[in-house]
This record gives structure tokens, sequence and C-alpha cells, in this order.
């Protein structure tokens, strides 16, 4: 019996700056190894991820970068769960090549993935290719929220309230990081705020002990005023729209403003059901699915 492989071409994951003075480059590839005494699988796959640096870097910045890379495959995954077991590490020498230099080797999560079926619930590098690059530029500057993902695979199919509550929050601080507030307002209210912001604060200067406070608690409250929970869920979903028809024409029938609408709506009840204290509060079928096209 023959057995053959040919070789893969690295292929890009794009660039993104690791620090203010270096950059970090990625890319993946995949090599084969051969399983010596195991007759069902004499040979087997194993891929690569590398990040090449611009410029030398302390054991502490690649430490920070591999966090990033552990972070980002959180989330592909979507679980947390997930372990960078070791780094190979290379440095270039005088010659211009890459020659090896150690390896790093990280503390192993305590509970290990059971399920064989998480190995397909992932998204692929097809899917992101050097988005890949944005993604960890997002986790890198706090833009994106990890708090949500699940403990493993099994849990990704169960919504406890608690689990509920994160999504919510997640979809809240991304919207902030990315919309802002008061996106969904007319250009008239957005003016009458800030006049109001300003009327404020200038009562908060020309006051003192608990006037002076009690004005910049005032300040702060109306400035921090949003759109409804609504109101955002339906501004995000229409503004994504070319990513997130398929999921929602899935799920429901009907012209796509329309449905968001309902969709956001239902959404806004369910976070403020949760948001009130009420921790008994239990979830209809409409509203898990509701859910799933939030998360």
């Amino acid at each position: 019996m023959v057995v053959s492989s040919s070789k893969s071409q690295a292929v890009t994951c794009g660039e993104y700056m690791l620090t203010d003075a270096v950059k970090a480059t990625m890319e993946v590839d995949a090599y084969t190894a051969a399983g010596l005494g195991d007759y069902e699988h004499p040979i087997f796959a194993n891929s690569r991820f590398i990040t090449e640096f611009s410029e030398p870097v302390t054991i502490d910045t690649t430490i920070k970068a591999f966090e990033y890379a552990l972070r980002f495959f959180l989330y592909v995954t979507y679980r947390a769960n997930v372990d960078v077991r070791k780094a190979d590490l290379f440095v270039i020498n005088d010659k211009g090549t890459h020659e090896y230099w150690g390896i790093l080797v990280f503390p192993q999560s305590e509970l290990r993935e059971q399920n064989k079926e998480a190995k397909n619930h992932l998204i692929v590098y097809n899917d992101l290719k050097e988005k890949t690059a944005q993604i960890i530029t997002a986790i890198k500057n706090e833009h994106i929220s990890l708090q949500h993902i699940c403990s493993n695979y099994d849990a990704t199919h169960s919504y406890p309230i608690s689990r509920v509550i994160m999504i919510l929050a997640a979809f809240e601080r991304v919207y902030g990081n990315i919309y802002g507030k008061d996106t969904d307002r007319s250009d008239e209210y957005i003016e009458i705020k800030a006049k109001v912001v300003d009327l404020i604060e200038q009562l908060r200067i020309e006051n003192t002990g608990k006037r002076k406070k009690a004005a910049k608690t005032l300040k702060d409250y109306v400035f921090n005023r949003d759109a409804s929970f609504s109101s955002n869920t339906a501004y995000a979903l229409k503004d994504c729209a070319d990513v997130m028809m398929p999921f929602v024409k899935k799920r429901f029938k009907g012209d796509y403003d329309y449905v968001v609408d309902e969709i956001s709506e239902c959404i806004g009840i369910v976070r403020n059901g949760v948001e009130h204290c009420k921790m008994d509060y239990e979830l209809e079928d409409v509203h898990l699915t509701d859910i799933l096209i939030m998360e």
C-alpha cells in the first residue's frame, strides 16, 4: 500500500497592529504526518496558525499575541474550552532564514471538549480569510465581547435565562461600539439633547455642593439616554440586512423590514423582562427564535 499527500500553500489571514510599533502578519497552512503503527489512519493532517512580527519582540509581547489568537479561536468555535497547546518560536538569523528558537507551553483547560460534533461547529477559514485580522483587532480593542460564549459544545443547545442575559448584554456592548448613541433619532432630537446637556453643564458650573452634584447626575442621565433596545435592534438588523437576511428568512416569512420590526419588538419585551429582576421570566418558543437572531 502506498500513502501520499500533496503540500498545501499557506494562505493569508491579514495583518494587525500588535503594538504601536509592531505589525503582526498571520497565515495558516497544513501539513501531513504519518501515524506509525496506526493502520486505520496511516496519515493525518495538522494545521498551523503562523504569526510573524515586523520587529523583534519580547516574550511578553509574544504571549500577548497568542492571547489574542486564543480569544479568536474562542470566537470562531463559540466555546470557552479551547486551548492553545504550544507555540513554536523562530527567529530570523543572519542568513535571513528562520531558525528554531524554542517552544512556549500553555496551561491546558480542565474542561476538555467531549462531543465529537464540536469540530464541525465553527467558522472556517473560507468564511473569514483576511477578515481574521479585523476580528482580532476588534478583540484587541475590546470591541467584541466573549462573555456570552458557551462553556462547551453541548451548552450551545441550551438557553437558560443567564445565557439570554449575556447575549443581550453582548449586543448592547457591540452596538454601542459600532453605532454609538441616538443612531435612529432625528436631527432635531439630537440638537435639543445637546443643548439640554449644555444647559445642565452650565448649572453644574454655577453651583456648589449638593446642587453641583445633582446637576452632574442629571447631566449624565440625559447624556446617556439612548433609543430603546427595540429600536437599536431594528436599526442594526436593517443596517446589516445583507448579512442577516438569510438567517431571518430561514425562520420567518414576509417582508424583511416588517419581520425585523416584529422581532425587535419581541426582543425588547424579553430584554425588559429580564432587566427588571424577573429572573423567573419564562421564554416562549417565539422568544427563543428571536434570541437566535440576536445571537
